[in-house]
Order: C-alpha cells, then structure tokens, then sequence
C-alpha cells in the first residue's frame, strides 16, 4: 500500500516564492545553508530556469533526516562552499530517472564539502554531488554515501561525479560504494565515471568499493582525449569485466594519436583489482602511464590480458609488487606490449598460457621492452603450446614486417630452478643475472636501494609520492538476513577496504520499525542514531574498522503506536510548533524519536498548533487513522 505525506516543506512552498535562505547571494553575503529545509529549497530554486550565478555558504553539518528528496534539476551555475561541513543521511532514490544532488553544474563550483552518509539510488547515470560537470571545478570533496545505478545500460557512474567535460576534480575522495549491473554498465569511477574535453583529476582518492562491468577503474572509469589523472591512489576493492583498472579503466584514443596528450601519471593502487579482460592495477586499456606502482592483487578466473600494471598500453616509469593471476597474455606489467620502459617487477605471477615477468605477449609487430628487470617466479599451466618466460611469455615473430624487441632487461638468475630459459623462441636473449649482481647493477633510469625498501633491488629514479603504496586491508561483512524489514543493497556479504563507508537503506515492513543494529554481537542503539520511523526507510551507515564484522537489523512492531495507512492531513513544524490542518475531531497522537507519546487530543477547524517541552525530539505525528513522519 502506497503511503502519501504531506511534510512542512510542501505546505511552505505554497507561500515562499523559492526560499528563506539568509543572506543575498552575493560572494561578499552568499546564502547561508543550515537546515535540511534550505537544502531542499535549492531544487525549487533553480527549476528548469537560467539563474545569475549566486554564492551558497554551508554555516553547519546538516542532517537530511532521512528524507526523500529530487535532485536539484535546474543548471547550478554558481559557488557551494561547504566550509568543510557535512550533509548527512542524505536519500535520492529515483528508479527510473537519472540521480545526484546537482544533476547539472556548468561554469560552477562545489568545493569543502562532504555527503556523510546517505543512498543515491538511479536507473543509468548516477552520482553523490553532480551528475553531469561542464566547465566547472569540484574542489576538496567526498563522498561516503552508497551510489546505485540499476538499470540495464547504466553508466556513467560516479562517486561524487559521473560525467566530467571541461572540468576540474582536485582533492576529492570517495569512499562509498559504487554499483552497478556488472556485467552490461559502462564508465563506472570511484570518483568520476568518465572525463572528457581536458579535464584534469588531482589528488583523488578511492577507498569504495566499485563494481560494474566496462570500462571500471577506482578513480576514473575513462579518461577522455586530452584528459589527465596524476597524484591519486586507490585503496578500494574494484571489480568489472572489461578495462578495469585501480585508477583508470580505459583511455579514449583519438584517430589521429599524436593530437591526444592524456596520460595517468604518479598514481598507485593497493586494492584488489579484478576482471576478465584487459585488467591492470593501474589502468586496464590504456595509453600513457608514467611513474606508477602497484602494490595490490590483480586477478581474474578466465581474464586475458592482465597486468601489475596495465592490460594493455604505453608504461614506462613503473613498478610492480602485487601477486597477478589470469588465463592468457599475464604481465607483471603488463598483459600485452605496446611499449614498456624503465620498469620493475617483484610480484608473482601465474597463468595458463603467455605468461612472463615483464609482459605476457607482445602480439603485435612493433612492441618494445628496454631498461628493467624481473626478480620474481613465474607459473604457467603446462600444455603443448603454451608458453611462458622470465619477461616474456610470447613475441609474436610474423608479419610483413616486424620490430618486436627487448633491450637492456634482465632476469633473476637465482630463481633458475623454475626452469625459466634465458631465450624466447631462437631470436631474443634476454640477460639473467645473480640476485646480487641485479643489485648491483646500475640500470638506466634506476638508482641504488639505499633506504633498503626494495629489498636491495634498484628502485626507478624520480619516484615522489605523497603517500607511500600500501596494500589495502580488506574487511568481509556478513549480514544477517532480515526479518520483518529489508536492507538496499541486498546482500548477505560484502568484502570492502577498512577505510571504506557503508551505507545502507534500512526498510521496514508495515507497522514494523528499526529498532536495533547488532555489530559483531553487540548492540549500538545507545550510541547511535537510530530512528524508529514506523514503517519508513533510513539510512545506516557502517565503517569497517576490523578484517571481518556480522551485522543484523533487528525490526520490532512498537507497542505504542499503531499500523496505518491512507491519505495524510496537511502536518507540518513551525516556529517551534507542529501544526495540523484536518478536519474536526480526528484523535492526534505526538511521538518522540524513542517511540513515547508526549500529547494527544483531537483536532478543531483550522490550523492548530501544538507545542510541547522539546520539539526537537518530536519524530512522528498520528492523526486520525494517519501517520507522518515529521522532519525539523
């Protein structure tokens, strides 16, 4: 049964031209934000008309209550400063349309602000902030609530943006969960879903978990011509089916290539990363990387074309030290070779079939290895033709012409027991050396081990990340499943990194409510926020701190209040006051967010306004045989 509510910001909108925000939205006195009710205003505000540009100022953390509210549909062409302030239990669920705060931003800013918590829920392209960014710039943001794009061709998706052009994402960080259909969404970001037109992304981080199924990376999902991703790092769990990446799925190549200047450069990832096509710790189809380290797992049952650091494409400066695991064409750096220069790999690598230490295969005519070396096991499955090397699993020697060729890259000799082979094929040696004499040796482009982080091997010269590469800490999290309520997204595991942000929305059935969560055994009602809404969603939030947690909801019918439903008077607060327009002699009942009932009486013509001690705890307001859920 449908229920209809009828809340204080409706019933307001009948008598305010748009708002009631202080201030007169210049930059010298921007409009001041407080209150859920001036969050709200914003969609009303900007409608589908053109608006000069006018300033917003955050002034507190605001708590959305739970709420379902519309995006803000109008172009928000103007500044938002969060001042660092949250907005939290923030709900935008809208199953056949598109879904963010701002489904359009053009020639503005967003900056110091972070959505909390909350559930953000669309049918195709989806985000926490905006939704579609033009010209604009997102500065120092983050994003912890869940993100869901359930359509069947959903995409693009982003934790804090889905669609970039012309703009700038600097500072931003996501740590919700980001999901779509795995197997038919595309350009699926922990940050942005795809970029294009010069965008530029700056120190970005990723610590969600994001799922979809083309073209998926923890950063970005794909990066347009010209565009760039340089000083960011994933820590989160990202898996897709195709060019999946931990910062970046894929890369557009324009026809004419020399025009494109985009590249990934001083990124690292520790997240597991995995795929079946075209899957790399840093991107998955790719053009440039330059000065990039991978620390994490790369995986895949039946993947081809999996690499430490990219399926396939252009890598030079980088190193690898996660364990890669795949079907066909396994690189430590990567799957299959265009060109990889100045490069390092220390992770074990393991396959069926073209499975090297450097790079799978070089199936192409004109790929190029020079300067780097491979002190790591290779495994491969034995068979008749399956092929495998200490750098490089296969060197395809046909065509017309063919310049395939590896220069200045060694082996570690010392792992010789594995049977590797100094020759591939009859045409390419590649030198093995002593563990000690590849310590030793003074490769171009690299320099000596001495802070001894690398075990003594040389390190590549000009590394200077901000943050050391570290392994993400991974946390499963089994959940009961649910009696007399629902949980979105429905699961009864989920596996994300310890520094990741959970939020779940929590249903009710009818004339049930919320009344406990249980983690790890233990109940968190007294230091939580819990709202026992009878028979309404909210949202929940969990932040794994510890390698495995249990989480149960626990539903309870209220002993105090009754299951209702049905049209809904007008009943809405102000000035301190609930206020209830119905008719005569209706029985009204005032409940307190922990389920007592502070006044009741009946109704008279007209408005009447009921106060009590502490309106603050009011939560829900009977009135006849109807409920509303109150929001200050």
């Amino acid at each position: 049964m449908k229920k209809k509510y009828v809340f204080f910001a409706g019933f307001m909108s009948m008598f305010l031209s748009s708002h009631a925000w202080e201030g007169q939205g210049t930059q010298e006195q921007p409009y001041l934000l407080s209150t859920a009710q001036d969050i709200i205003d914003l969609a009303s505000y900007y409608g589908s008309e053109s608006k000069d540009p006018v300033w917003f100022l955050l002034t507190q953390d605001i708590d959305m209550k739970h709420q379902l509210i519309s995006p803000v549909e109008g172009t928000f062409n103007g500044c938002l400063d969060g001042q660092h302030y949250k907005i939290e239990n923030l709900l935008i669920d809208q199953e056949n349309g598109d879904a963010a705060l701002f489904l359009r931003v053009d020639h503005g800013e967003i900056r110091d602000l972070t959505i909390a918590s909350g559930y953000i829920r669309g049918s195709k392209s989806v985000a926490a902030l905006v939704l579609n960014a033009e010209h604009s710039k997102i500065v120092n943001c983050r994003n912890q609530a869940t993100i869901i794009a359930e359509g069947t061709y959903a995409g693009p998706v982003g934790g804090l943006i889905a669609s970039s052009v012309y703009s700038e994402i600097r500072n931003c960080v996501n740590q919700g969960n980001v999901l779509t259909n795995e197997s038919t969404s595309s350009n699926i970001g922990g940050i942005v879903g795809s970029t294009n037109g010069i965008a530029t992304l700056d120190s970005c981080a990723n610590y969600g978990f994001v799922k979809g199924g083309t073209a998926v990376g923890g950063i970005a999902g794909s990066l347009g011509n010209n565009d760039e991703a340089y000083h960011s790092y994933n820590l989160g769990v990202v898996s897709g089916v195709s060019k999946v990446g931990g910062i970046i799925g894929t890369q557009s190549i324009p026809l004419i290539a020399e025009n494109d200047s985009s590249y990934v450069y001083m990124s690292w990832n520790g997240g597991p990363i995995s795929g079946e096509e075209l899957v790399g710790g840093i991107g998955g189809d790719v053009k440039t990387i330059r000065y990039a380290a991978n620390v994490g797992p790369v995986s895949g049952e039946n993947a081809n074309k999996i690499g430490g650091i990219c399926g396939s494409g252009d890598v030079a400066y980088a190193y690898n030290l996660g364990d890669v695991s795949g079907n066909q064409g396994v690189g430590g750096i990567a799957g299959t070779v265009s060109s990889i220069n100045t490069c390092f790999n220390r992770g074990v690598i393991s396959g069926t079939d073209c499975v090297g230490g450097i790079a799978g295969q070089m199936s192409g005519t004109s790929g190029e290895i020079s300067f780097g070396y491979n002190s790591s096991e290779v495994h491969y499955e034995e068979g008749e033709d399956h092929t495998y090397g200490a750098v490089v699993g296969y060197i395809n020697y046909g065509g017309f012409i063919n310049s395939n060729k590896i220069t200045d890259t060694y082996w570690n000799k010392d792992l010789e027991e594995y049977g590797y082979s100094g020759e591939i094929g009859s045409k390419i040696k590649i030198t093995g050396l002593s563990g000690d004499e590849l310590k030793e040796n003074d490769f171009e482009g690299f320099v000596s081990d001495d802070a001894g982080v690398n075990d003594g091997y040389p390190v590549i010269d000009g590394f200077d990340f901000s943050d050391s590469p570290k392994v993400a800490e991974v946390s499963t999290i089994e959940i009961a499943e649910p009696e007399n309520g629902s949980i979105f997204p429905a699961a009864t595991e989920w596996t994300s990194s310890i520094g990741s942000s959970l939020s779940f929305k929590v249903q009710p059935d009818a004339g049930y409510q919320l009344s406990d969560v249980m983690v790890d055994g233990q109940s968190i009602k007294d230091e939580s926020k819990l709202l026992p809404l009878l028979g309404e969603a909210m949202i929940y939030t969990f932040e794994p701190t510890q390698t495995k947690h249990s989480l149960s909801f626990v539903f309870t019918q209220p002993t105090n209040m009754e299951s209702v439903q049905g049209e809904v008077p007008s009943v809405w607060m102000e000035h301190g006051a609930v206020c209830i327009q119905a008719k005569p002699n209706l029985s009204y009942a005032i409940y307190t967010v922990d389920g007592e009932m502070v006044c009741q009486g009946k109704t008279k013509a007209g408005i009447q306004k009921i106060t009590w001690s502490d309106m603050k705890k009011v939560c829900l307001v009977k009135v006849g045989d109807y409920v509303c859920k109150m929001m200050q």
